[in-house]
């Protein structure tokens, strides 16, 4: 298709799958996309440097079912092979799908469709996540309230079952976060297009089958290993996006919010992280910390101490707290 025919989308939706050592389940949800009653959709794969045999599965069925777009590239993240396949795509509407997990047959169909039938910018539905029961979201049909609940925590920033209009999507204020993102890139994505939608609306069915079972795809090996960079440069990128939409005091409170808990992830795991690189990050939401009253104590004795300067008792008095609390003598 040439460049100047993109304005033209020659299907109604493109489907961006990144795939990394996923053969165990990759057939699985290829025949999931397959099945599906809609059929004017195009899968975009992009092959994220995996070592198992994902790279041949991708190509066998590319080459059965011209619709399968198969990518080979180089490791570089889940976000950076996400963006790749947004950049690639030619459909009105995008989703995103996880390698090891499927989807129902008519998951296209209803979104889709959903999407056209209220000139939607963003439709989003339930999902089953297996091994922790069916995921449901709010009706409240209201960007703004949708990246409240995002920041606050409140609400999974799942791309796979948000199907956005693709004119937001490769808009130049909406972009993946730069860098080897592996912790969330798919909620500050959600922000950025969120911040760029008029209309959004909810279907209370749940279509997508959410894997909790893959221990070595590239995004369950990412969660169990959160990267504290990779945190500040996804909290830094909402902030900028937000900002960038001049919206800044609008959500300064929930923005406060997400990076004390980047701060919160890093305190857990004192052993294994830079407690001097990150004692003083985010020092704006740390002198509001008092604003936020869910934080449990140990946190709050922990920012004190950062606040006062005193950060290398941090780790002591990390410790005693657990051990309290082990005795029961700190509830939490």
């Amino acid at each position: 298709m040439k460049n100047n025919d993109r304005n033209q989308s020659a299907v109604s939706v493109s489907v961006v799958m990144p795939v990394y050592n996923s053969e165990k389940y990759l057939e699985r949800v290829l025949k999931s996309v397959i099945s599906q009653e809609f059929e004017d959709w195009e899968l975009i794969v992009i092959d994220d440097g995996s070592t198992d045999k994902s790279g041949i599965i991708i190509d066998d069925y590319a080459a059965k079912d011209r619709r399968i777009k198969a990518y080979h590239r180089k490791n570089g993240g889940v976000a950076e092979a996400r963006q790749f396949g947004i950049d690639c795509s030619e459909g009105s509407y995008i989703i995103h799908l996880d390698s090891d997990d499927w989807v129902e047959p008519d998951y296209l169909s209803s979104l889709y469709q959903y999407a056209i039938a209220h000139d939607a910018d963003m439709v989003w539905c339930d999902l089953f996540a297996h091994g922790k029961g069916s995921g449901k979201y709010s009706l409240e049909e209201s960007p703004d309230k949708m990246i409240r609940a995002l920041l606050m925590h409140q609400q999974w920033g799942s791309l796979c079952n948000r199907m956005f209009r693709a004119e937001i999507c490769k808009s130049p204020m909406v972009r993946m976060p730069k860098g080897r993102i592996t912790w969330a890139e798919d909620t500050a994505y959600c922000i950025s297009a969120l911040l760029q939608c008029k209309k959004i609306k909810y279907l209370p069915r749940p279509l997508y089958h959410y894997n909790t079972d893959n221990e070595t795809s590239l995004l369950h090996v990412a969660s169990r290993h959160s990267n504290p960079d990779a945190a500040c440069l996804v909290a830094n990128h909402i902030s900028q996006s937000i900002e960038i939409a001049g919206r800044t005091n609008d959500f300064i409170y929930e923005i406060r919010f997400f990076q004390i808990g980047v701060v919160k992830d890093y305190l857990d795991d004192i052993q294994e992280r830079d407690l001097k690189k990150f004692a003083y990050t985010f020092p704006d939401a740390m002198r509001h910390l008092r604003d936020y009253k869910n934080l449990t104590s140990r946190y709050y004795v922990c920012y004190w101490l950062i606040i006062h300067q005193m950060a290398l008792f941090v780790p002591f008095v990390w410790k005693i707290c657990i051990l309290f609390r082990r005795i029961g003598l700190l509830k939490n």
